[in-house]
């Protein structure tokens, strides 16, 4: 299931926005100019609201600089400021060698072959309760944990995506735009409730590892707050063991991230009824 999230701007909103000041941002590294509406960004979070509108050089000078944030990820934010949705790359298109024909006769297939698993990959899925502290089942329609729907096609890499969600997730997270961190994380399992893993090798797993690292690196430690986006990586991975375990890059992304490899086996554990 596709989340649609309806937009929730009044005509008195857009009235507004209009009517307030030009606010100048200037995003990453080199230093881009982007220059926003100031009461479509700071009506976004108390945080944002203090920074544009409180006694600080900001909202003085209507100057804002945010080097940690580029310049893709801050128009999608703009994009959210101003409908309360954004944009995400499409899949990419991998090429994959043709399959060569095979040398004997394929035996016939019948009802009797059948085997029934319960996995992500499987007929079977199973559901779990989207639960944490801001977003419940209240917020989606039908918000369950549930894995593995249509599957993606070994062609297709997720991981543009993937990495714009988790890059808008932190930017809320930074900034405590709450409906932005609910949206991108939702988004998030959107995508990875249909990712399945096809071989350690496919840049899917690339693009997993970079999601997982990026995560963990940017939110609060487990110690301050249980994070709805760690929890949700941390379940997938967690679910995909049979399908990540050889991969050097994932061995080496739980050396390297402790909470991570922490989360990973509490959720192998309960998943399997180990604990």
């Amino acid at each position: 299931m596709d989340f649609q999230f309806t937009p929730n701007t009044s005509n008195m909103d857009i009235q507004q926005i209009l009517a307030s000041p030009l606010v100048t941002f200037v995003v990453g590294p080199e230093e881009h100019e982007v220059r926003p509406h100031a009461y479509a960004i700071s009506r976004q979070s108390p945080v944002l609201r203090v920074l544009l509108e409180g006694p600080f050089k900001e909202a003085k000078d209507k100057i804002v600089k945010w080097p940690e944030v580029d310049v893709e990820t801050f128009y999608r934010f703009m994009d959210f400021a101003y409908r309360q949705d954004y944009r995400v790359p499409e899949p990419l298109k991998v090429p994959f060698p043709p399959i060569p024909p095979l040398a004997q006769k394929i035996p016939e297939f019948g009802p009797q072959h059948l085997v029934i698993f319960n996995s992500w990959g499987g007929p079977q899925h199973f559901e779990i309760p989207y639960i944490n502290d801001w977003a419940t089942s209240d917020d989606y329609p039908g918000a369950l944990w549930t894995w593995c729907g249509d599957g993606n096609r070994r062609d297709e890499d997720w991981s543009p995506a993937l990495a714009a969600h988790a890059k808008l997730y932190v930017l809320g997270d930074t900034y405590q735009i709450i409906p932005l961190c609910r949206l991108a994380c939702f988004r998030a399992y959107s995508i990875l409730r249909r990712y399945c893993i096809h071989a350690p090798e496919c840049p899917e797993m690339e693009g997993l590892i970079w999601f997982a690292r990026y995560i963990y690196n940017n939110t609060p430690p487990r110690s301050v707050t249980k994070d709805p986006m760690r929890e949700l990586i941390s379940r997938y991975l967690a679910n995909n063991q049979e399908e990540v375990p050889d991969c050097e890059e994932f061995q080496q992304l739980l050396e390297d991230v402790p909470e991570l490899a922490d989360d990973f086996i509490m959720e192998f554990t309960k998943e399997h009824h180990l604990e």
